[in-house]
């Protein structure tokens, strides 16, 4: 997607009409969603792009750890023996590049949304922060608040 001015892209938000907070990094956390081994060698392999975006979040998940903001990894659990997330096979695991340090919380979730069932608002309430960065693989499709 392309402004009307020319061929820079641009976001949901620009097209809208906002704009982006500067990031103050004292008053953020970031969330890292479903960065697991099903995208990269499971039964949905996201490919070149998957590389490109797990070598941008650990560009992000580095700058996050120096500036020592709360950080959450969000791992998805399907089923046992299930076709996809089996919380039985290394496809749950969080992929290497991007595993959590001691002090980092990892919230299993068991659906699609990374708020239903899970501690993940309250704990981001907990936090204190302002500004929420998200990242992940699919996010799109977990960030629904129930």
């Amino acid at each position: 997607m392309t402004n009307k001015l020319g061929s820079t892209p641009s976001t949901l938000l620009e097209l809208a009409g906002g704009q982006f907070d500067t990031l103050d990094w004292s008053n953020c956390a970031v969330v890292f969603i479903d960065y697991q081994n099903e995208y990269v060698d499971g039964a949905m392999p996201l490919g070149k792009a998957g590389t490109n975006a797990i070598a941008n979040a650990r560009l992000l998940l580095d700058k996050a750890r120096t500036q020592n903001v709360p950080i959450f990894h969000i791992a998805h659990h399907g089923a046992d023996n299930g076709n996809v997330f089996d919380p039985l096979s290394s496809n749950v695991e969080i992929i290497a590049e991007l595993q959590p340090k001691d002090g980092e919380t990892v919230i299993v979730k068991k659906n699609p949304n990374a708020f239903h069932d899970t501690q993940l608002q309250a704990l981001i309430s907990a936090a204190q922060k302002q500004q929420i960065i998200f990242a992940g693989f699919m996010s799109h499709m977990v960030l629904a608040q129930a």
